[in-house]
């Protein structure tokens, strides 16, 4: 005979198995009604932006971007060097019917930066129909002697390359480049020697700590009172922290590679010391910190013009 609480045990576990399991289907249900809920939202909002988004690029293009009163009619250009005008109109990709408020700066910039002579640009938009651009060109400071392959044979050609301030590589300025009224014959300029030509690369900064030395000393040569009074043929590279320098008057002038102030005042006291005893420098030797060595010109100048000569003399200034 079954046992009564037995039987009515197991049927309550049934009908808790069950019960559970209704609230399972249930739970489920719920949720993929959600899932499909937040679908359904996503894609109308998805629909909607879409929407929304072609009909404001619709009347941006006519408002602004299709906007005859936008369209560029000028583009004003200003240079502190001698490249012209029309060349840096072109340069920078601009022209004159482009929308204004289409024209990407950014690049207009970088595309002229590409340009070894142009150090900076400043691009700047005029409302409604105008473009200004400002630029700064490289200058050059020093000047070097380099190689290159001859253009349509077999062999090399020398060429020369100008160093500016910051240390940077460009060729020179072709003359076709500058306006008839701004062209002027290169003058030459102070040479580094002694550098390793395979390394220079047009358009970067030099990496030699010698040569961009040589270039600190010829740009504070240039804001010295010594400025004036010698003209500087070449710069040696020499190595071992010093650089040698020589002037077209024929003096021999050595540096250390740092406080170039300092001895620029002293070689300018040399100058005048040897000026008033109507001499000349023939040798300076300025990397020295205490008595400097000093020898001046076998001739003074006055024996220049014909007078006696005097035996060459040498003296620690």
């Amino acid at each position: 005979m079954a046992n009564p609480k037995g039987k009515k045990k197991k049927e309550k576990e049934e009908s808790d198995v069950f019960d559970v399991k209704v609230r399972s289907k249930k739970t489920r249900s719920d949720r993929w009604r959600l899932v499909g809920r937040a679908i359904v939202i996503l894609v109308a909002t998805g629909a909607a932006l879409a929407v929304f988004w072609e009909a404001g690029s619709r009347v941006l293009n006519e408002l602004v971007y299709h906007n005859e009163v936008f369209e560029i009619q000028s583009v004003e250009v200003e240079t502190d060097g001698l490249l012209a005008k029309r060349h840096l109109k072109r340069w920078s990709g601009v022209e004159k019917g482009d929308n204004l408020l289409g024209v990407e700066l950014r690049r207009v910039r970088r595309d002229l930066r590409l340009i070894p002579w142009i150090r900076t640009a400043a691009i700047e938009r005029a409302l409604p129909d105008k473009l200004r651009i400002e630029v700064k060109e490289r200058k050059p400071i020093a000047q070097v002697y380099a190689v290159r392959h001859q253009k349509g044979a077999a062999g090399f050609e020398g060429i020369i390359l100008y160093i500016d301030e910051e240390g940077y590589v460009f060729p020179p300025r072709n003359r076709w480049m500058a306006d008839d009224a701004q062209r002027s014959s290169s003058k030459p300029r102070p040479a580094i020697t002694g550098l390793d030509i395979s390394k220079l690369r047009q358009g970067r900064r030099v990496k030699s700590d010698d040569v961009l030395a040589a270039v600190r000393l010829l740009t504070r040569l240039k804001n010295s009172p010594m400025h004036d009074r010698a003209a500087v043929k070449h710069v040696s590279v020499a190595g071992e922290n010093i650089l040698k320098m020589t002037t077209f008057n024929g003096s021999k002038i050595v540096f250390a590679t740092h406080r170039f102030d300092r001895q620029l005042v002293r070689w300018y006291t040399v100058h005048e010391a040897a000026r008033r005893l109507n001499r000349e420098i023939g040798y300076l030797n300025l990397s020295v910190s205490n008595n400097v060595p000093a020898r001046w010109k076998s001739e003074s100048l006055s024996e220049t013009q014909g007078e006696s000569q005097h035996p060459k003399q040498k003296n620690n200034v």
